[in-house]
C-alpha cells in the first residue's frame, strides 16, 4: 500500500479519499490539494484534464505562494512531479 494507502489488505488498498470517496472510481479525476482548497475544487490543467479535490495529504502544501497538487494515478501523470504550472482553478 505504501505512504498513501492507509489500509492495505491481500494486496489491495481499500482506504478511502479523505473526502470519504472510494478512490479507484477517481483514478485520472482526483487530486490532493492543500486544506485551504474545499472538497469539489476544480484544478483545470493547461491541456484541459479537469481533476476535483478529493484527498489531503501530509506533503500537500503552500510553499511560497505556490499551492502544491498530487494526481491519483497509477501511470506517469500528464504533467512532471514538481513542475511548476499555471492552472484554472475552480471553487465550488
Amino acid at each position: 500500500g505504501g505512504v498513501n494507502c492507509a489500509w492495505f489488505v491481500n494486496g489491495n488498498c481499500l482506504s478511502n479519499m479523505a473526502s470519504g470517496l472510494p478512490w479507484r472510481p477517481w483514478m485520472y479525476k482526483a487530486v490532493a490539494c492543500v486544506p485551504e482548497w474545499p472538497f469539489w475544487t476544480k484544478v483545470i490543467l493547461s491541456g484541459g484534464e479537469e481533476l476535483y479535490c478529493l484527498d489531503r495529504g501530509g506533503k500537500i502544501k503552500t510553499v511560497g505562494n505556490i499551492p502544491w497538487i498530487d494526481i491519483l494515478t497509477d501511470q506517469p501523470p500528464p504533467v512532471g512531479y514538481g513542475e511548476i504550472l499555471t492552472v484554472r482553478v475552480v471553487f465550488p
